[in-house]
């Protein structure tokens, strides 16, 4: 399935730091996010949605 994690973090222009720190994660997590590397938690998932 896939994600659209970075089509709206650009859409709401935010750099992927940003979004990083208003989730408390690494940006090298967003950044694997985005490349359907890693599969978030239901948590992250959720702090994700609310940002």
């Amino acid at each position: 399935m896939k994600n659209r994690i970075k089509e709206l973090r650009l859409k709401h222009g935010i750099t992927q730091q940003e979004l990083a720190d208003k989730v408390f994660v690494s940006s090298r997590t967003i950044i694997s996010l985005e490349k359907q590397q890693y599969n978030p938690s239901v948590l992250l998932a959720y702090r994700i949605s609310v940002v």
